[in-house]
């Protein structure tokens, strides 16, 4: 049977952006919505926020109040005005999936938007599985933020930003625990891990990246460890595991392929050198799913994962290096 727009309900998590008496140009929350109702006609609109916001200005089928569990901020470590949100995301998203009535679901930020349907004919493409299969259906996602690690030294860090899969699966998928903080972001005060750290210039001290908390939360539930001591350390015994992991339960594509708009500050990671690109994904979806995958494929894989963390390590050395000289 063919999918039909009413058969979604579009979660569109966390804060309202856009006050009702606010200019045109800061209604991002409104856009969102708006572009919602033109690609989606019928669909179910549900905006999980805050308690205590104001959403008179809003057109919507279901409204979820989530009391704030706050966020953690960067600031004592020199990065001022950026905060782990990854708590918020997590209550919006699953909250508001608890009250969705459709067959599929798609979570929204607030300040992205929807431009065509095109991730509806992603649903039904790519049946094959192979190991590590945790839902009923794949669950199709942006390669933007999906980082492969061939390219940079992290594992398992699937993008968050826009979803859509079975209503089920997603319930699924963002039924996890909250991070434990600030253990999660401040895990490590050691300098030694930014060694292969593809962040160097942040400073990060965190266990997992929001992205890798999420999936590794729900691969606990089923057993598959994929437990790290920082966000960049590369077990041996883990590459594969995440790998298969991703590729058996996700479809990634590009936002222009899925039909949905970043916000402008994302707009510069569209082409991003460190993610998978939709091509590859295809490729690697042929190698484990059609074909099935092979002791070379996985010792290819480790070796170029081992690698990448290698020449992250002295990219790192070389700018330490640079500064030393500077300062001489």
């Amino acid at each position: 049977m063919k999918i039909q727009s009413s058969d979604f309900s579009i979660i569109i998590q966390g804060p309202v952006l856009g006050k009702p008496d606010d200019e045109d140009e800061k209604q991002l929350t409104k856009k969102c919505i708006a572009s919602v109702k033109n690609v989606l006609p019928g669909s179910e609109i549900i905006i999980s926020t805050w308690i205590n916001t104001d959403v008179s200005h809003l057109d919507y089928d279901k409204i979820v109040f989530n009391e704030d569990p706050g966020s953690i901020s960067y600031n004592d470590y020199n990065l001022k005005n950026k905060f782990n949100n990854n708590n918020r995301q997590i209550v919006s998203t699953n909250n508001g999936l608890k009250v969705a009535s459709r067959k599929f679901a798609i979570k929204l930020r607030g300040d992205c938007k929807l431009s065509h349907n095109g991730f509806i004919d992603f649903l039904s493409e790519y049946p094959n599985r192979g190991k590590y299969c945790f839902f009923d259906q794949r669950i199709i996602t942006s390669n933007v933020f999906s980082l492969n690690p061939r390219k940079a030294p992290v594992l398992f860090h699937i993008s968050d930003i826009f979803q859509v899969g079975l209503t089920s699966d997603m319930k699924q998928l963002w039924d996890i625990e909250l991070q434990l903080e600030p253990q999660t972001t401040r895990a490590v005060q050691s300098g030694w891990i930014k060694w292969n750290d593809p962040y160097s210039e942040g400073g990060y001290e965190m266990k997992f990246a929001s992205e890798q908390y999420i999936w590794f939360a729900f691969c606990k539930k089923y057993n598959l460890n994929l437990n790290l001591k920082f966000y960049s350390e590369i077990p041996l015994n883990k590459i594969v595991k995440s790998e298969l992991s991703i590729i058996n339960n996700f479809v990634i594509a590009s936002p222009n392929e899925l039909g949905f708009v970043l916000p402008d500050k994302m707009i510069e990671f569209l082409n991003y050198p460190l993610i998978y690109s939709s091509q590859e994904w295809i490729e690697l979806y042929d190698k484990y799913c059609v074909k099935g995958i092979s002791i070379f494929d996985k010792i290819e894989l480790i070796c170029k994962t081992i690698l990448n963390s290698y020449k992250f390590r002295c990219i790192f050395l070389m700018l330490k290096l640079k500064k030393l000289f500077k300062k001489a």
